[in-house]
Parts: structure tokens; sequence; C-alpha cells
């Protein structure tokens, strides 16, 4: 990734184990992030929650941003596009984890 940055997003199914997940940020050190990917990306949360009852429903795909872009433009149009999946997919709460 140079200078510009990365403004694209990537789609994460729902089913996928975090284990199987990678972790690249050029901006800081992920060490113990990938020590506990939860902290960034809390997917066993969320299922537990809702093993528990707690929650109804985990979403079936996942989406994730690079943590650099300064390229505002076309940030937006990607995160439109995943807003216009949110909506499709019926997601009525979406946590926004900065990391």
């Amino acid at each position: 990734m140079g200078k510009e940055g990365d403004a694209s997003f990537r789609e994460i199914l729902g089913d996928r184990a975090l284990g199987e997940l990678g972790l690249s940020h050029p901006g800081y050190d992920t060490r113990k992030a990938l020590q506990d990917p939860n902290v960034v990306f809390p997917l066993d949360r969320f299922r537990e929650l809702k093993e528990a009852g707690e929650i109804g429903a985990v979403a079936s795909r996942h989406f994730s941003f690079m943590g650099f872009s300064p390229n505002i433009p076309a940030l937006m149009d990607n995160a439109r596009e995943v807003a216009r999946r949110l909506v499709a997919d019926r997601i009525n709460l979406a946590l926004l984890v900065p990391a």
C-alpha cells in the first residue's frame, strides 16, 4: 500500500473462523490483535451472545475496510456500497470497530 492508501473493502462470510483471517495494517503493531482477533473483529463474541440468547442472530456476512485511505470520494463510494448490502441483508445494528 502506497501513500494513496486503500479505499477498498473485503466481504467476510459469517461462518469463517477468525483463525482463517489475516490482519494487516502498516500503521500500528498488530501482534496483540493477532493474539486475539476479537479485539478488532469480535465475531466470536457475537456468536457467544447468539448462543446465550442475548441477540437473535449474527449477520451472514461482514465487511472490513483498510484503516488508511486519504481518497475520501473512493472510500465514501465503497461505504455506500457496504451500506446497500447491509440494508439488503436486513441488518438492524452494525458495530463499527476502529483498529
